[in-house]
Formats: structure tokens, C-alpha cells, sequence
């Protein structure tokens, strides 16, 4: 949760202390690229297995990807490159591209590549929300570790490919994570519909409804004013 802004995620990372926190405005503040951000996590990896600590929590907004700068001027090219008629597959897009936007999608996994290409909004636009950012990372993390075990800086047993061994397990929390006190009134908007429902079976209308104990997070309490009937 948290597209526009990693505001949720700080949060949540201030009360559960994660072995990584990305914050988008940071990234943007930096000017960090997708790499530099694959790095970031991988770093913390492989600090973590050489003291055998070989598991970990990494807490990332959703719309992490919109703040590198690389990735929207990416985005940027590949929407007029289509619309130019270039022919949507990776190839032929890659072959198009400016020479940093070519090397950042040919450095993006074939499903992400696949992704950017075919999820387009009515406006011909990539459609970033629909980017599953956590496994895109995951696989960049992936890519990263194994050139790592390949120079044999694992300390681990590798796989039977010579891969760095890994299990991802990915949780993404969308609007079941703002739960709490300072949400019930955002609790109200998007109940709005039952609540109209509700008003409506009852044939009132000119009602005002407010939100009281807000303290307490198992405590809503509609007060309904002004009511008149149909």
C-alpha cells in the first residue's frame, strides 16, 4: 500500500524494524537506479548469510518502480515507440530504444519485458500499478546473487545449477494494511456503499453521517442527523 508515496511503508518499518526498507522518495532523492536498488538488497543478503542468518523481511511500497528515474524515462519511450507502430515484442522494442533505455529493459527479466509491453491502459500507457514489483525484484535479487555464488562468495551450498539457493515468499497488503485509529474515517469512504445502502432501505435522505471514538479501532459509531423520509 502506499503508490504515491512510501509514507505506510516507513511506517510499518518504524514499528516492526525489517532487514530492508525501500522508501520511494529516498530512492528519487538519490537518483537511484533499478540496479543500484537490486544491489541494496542483495548487499544486505549476502551481509546476513556470512553470519548465518539466512532469511529476512524486505518491506517495499507499491509503487516503488515510479520513483527511478531510469524506469519512467523508460516507460516514456516504449509509449511513443508504440505508438509510433513499432511492433509490440521485446526484440523489435529493444532494437528501437535509446541506448540507456535499451540496456535498462534488456537488464529487466522477459516476463517484466513481456508485461511492459502488453498491459496498456485505454490511453496506450503502461499500466505500472499492474507490476508486480516484489517479484520483479526478486528475480533482479536473483540474477544478482547467482553472479555472486558463480565468483564464490557464497558461503551456502549451491543448487544444482550453481544458483545462489533461495524460497521468496511474497505478501502483498493493499488496503487491508491501513487497519488502526487514524483510519476509521478512510474505513467510512470505503464502506460509503453500504452505508448509502443503508439509508436508502431506510428511505432517508439529507442525512449527514460523521465518525466518533476514532481511538478506538473496534469502535465506529455512525451518527445520523438531519434525517428526513422520502
Amino acid at each position: 500500500m502506499g503508490r504515491a508515496a512510501s509514507n505506510i511503508t516507513l511506517e510499518c518499518a518504524l514499528q516492526t524494524h525489517p532487514n530492508v526498507t525501500l522508501v520511494g522518495e529516498e530512492i528519487a532523492a538519490r537518483h537511484q537506479n533499478l540496479a543500484g536498488v537490486t544491489e541494496e538488497i542483495v548487499n544486505c543478503i549476502v551481509e546476513r548469510a556470512a553470519l548465518g542468518k539466512n532469511y529476512g523481511v524486505a518491506l517495499i511500497p507499491e509503487g516503488i518502480i515510479e520513483f527511478v528515474p531510469e524506469v519512467n524515462h523508460l516507460l516514456a519511450e516504449i509509449n511513443e515507440l508504440l505508438a509510433a507502430g513499432t511492433p509490440n515484442n521485446p526484440p523489435a522494442v529493444a532494437a528501437a530504444l535509446t541506448t540507456q533505455a535499451a540496456a535498462l529493459f534488456n537488464y529487466l527479466p522477459g516476463s517484466i519485458q513481456k508485461q511492459l509491453l502488453a498491459d496498456r491502459d485505454p490511453h496506450g500507457n503502461v499500466q505500472v500499478s499492474l507490476i508486480e514489483t516484489e517479484k520483479l525484484l526478486a528475480e533482479l535479487v536473483q540474477k544478482e546473487l547467482d553472479k555472486r555464488a558463480a565468483s564464490g562468495s557464497c558461503p551456502l551450498t549451491l543448487t544444482k545449477e550453481g544458483k545462489w539457493p533461495t524460497a521468496f515468499q511474497y505478501h502483498f497488503f493493499g488496503y487491508e494494511g491501513v487497519s488502526g485509529g487514524l483510519d476509521c474515517f478512510f474505513f467510512l469512504l470505503l464502506t460509503r456503499g453500504v452505508h448509502a445502502h443503508k439509508l436508502i432501505k431506510r428511505t432517508l435522505t439529507r442525512t449527514h453521517a460523521h465518525v466518533t471514538h476514532t481511538h478506538m479501532v473496534t469502535t465506529i459509531k455512525i451518527a445520523l442527523l438531519t434525517s428526513l423520509r422520502l
